[in-house]
């Protein structure tokens, strides 16, 4: 009987995924003694998760042992992560000084983290530029980038104004422009709120901790939260370097309407924390309502993202803001004392 010798390949890799996501974060921060243990990915794979550059930089450091054909083609790899690296900032510069006064924008994701949070930005490859736009600034930004020879390469419309936009620039590097941070439509973005949580960095527009913590849960949750490692590393880098604060979180969290998708990026993210770093201030900080639910919601999630309209969607998703409460009684008690309180206040009001 033949044998799939790839399949068998992959399940015999050491590290696993999580487990190599935790050394390559030990590897980052360097809180811990180097754990030097072999890894047998090959070259595909480290490329498909986006961690090659920081696993060549773990190998440096001894936390892991990379495969002869990878270290053979290390500065070769290294020195095209540079390249792309600068192409990125000049394709950058380019948009910064077309859309100048015409068209305002924020840098997020990749490029974004990379300039943040990496000790070095080629760490965090970006196989696109990520930039979210105004709504009213969608045929402003076609007709500017279109006359700048920017090429239209894919649009996705949602109602009647398109939600992502891509471009090829003259150089052909991969602009996204996005007009909204989720696709779902049942959530309206709160477009102000998520301007007033960006700041200028470097003269670039970009978010704030807790706002770049929930546009990555939110980009997480149009994929089904079946991402990369990458986008876990990042989230878990965020924690450290960057510390958001948990009530100012949660506080956007219920503002942007996704408290859900935020609960189930946090519990997967928490899988890939070093042991390291599993103390009680950490766990609270990654800590949130309904992450024991995490698994019946991811997949709730994903059935109802690909559902069609009915009027079911509204019993699930009724579910799944009943599956975020931390445990039926705190929710009985939370009820409790919300009435007790009204009836008390009526109760004031009558009598006076």
């Amino acid at each position: 009987m033949a044998v799939n010798s790839k399949k068998i390949t992959e399940e015999n890799n050491i590290p696993s995924p999580v487990q190599l996501g935790r050394l390559l974060l030990d590897s980052l921060i360097n809180c811990s003694p180097p754990k030097y243990i072999p890894c047998n990915w090959t070259l595909t794979r480290l490329k498909e998760q986006g961690i090659l550059y920081i696993a060549l930089w773990a190998d440096r450091k001894g936390y892991i042992s990379l495969s002869t054909d990878v270290i053979a083609q290390r500065k070769q790899l290294e020195s095209e992560a540079l390249v792309g690296l600068m192409q990125t900032e000049l394709a950058l510069k380019r948009l910064s000084k077309i859309l100048a006064n015409k068209a305002e924008f924020i840098v997020y994701k990749g490029f974004s983290l990379a300039n943040t949070i990496y000790p070095q930005a080629h760490l965090r490859p970006a196989a696109d530029i990520d930039v979210l736009v105004r709504e009213k600034d969608v045929h402003r930004l076609d007709t500017i980038l279109r006359a700048n020879r920017y090429c239209r390469y894919a649009h996705w419309v949602r109602g009647e104004l398109p939600f992502q936009i891509s471009y090829l620039d003259p150089d052909e590097n991969f602009i996204e422009a996005h007009f909204s941070l989720t696709q779902a439509n049942r959530r309206l973005p709160q477009n102000e709120l998520v301007w007033q949580e960006s700041e200028i960095v470097s003269g670039l527009r970009m978010f704030k901790p807790e706002m770049n913590l929930l546009a990555l849960a939110m980009h997480a949750e149009t994929h089904h939260f079946c991402l990369p490692i990458m986008n876990y590393i990042d989230s878990a880098l965020l924690a450290i370097s960057n510390p958001w604060e948990p009530s100012k979180l949660h506080h956007l969290a219920r503002m942007n309407q996704c408290q859900r998708s935020l609960g189930v990026f946090l519990r997967e993210t928490c899988r890939f924390l070093p042991d390291s770093w599993r103390n009680d201030q950490m766990n609270r900080l990654f800590h949130t309502a309904g992450t024991g639910n995490s698994r019946f919601i991811r997949s709730l999630s994903s059935l109802m993202a690909s559902a069609k309209p009915s009027p079911w969607l509204s019993v699930l998703r009724a579910l799944v803001v009943f599956l975020y409460t931390p445990s039926f009684s705190s929710f009985i008690r939370s009820a409790r004392d919300h009435f007790v309180s009204k009836s008390i206040d009526l109760f004031q009001e009558c009598k006076s």
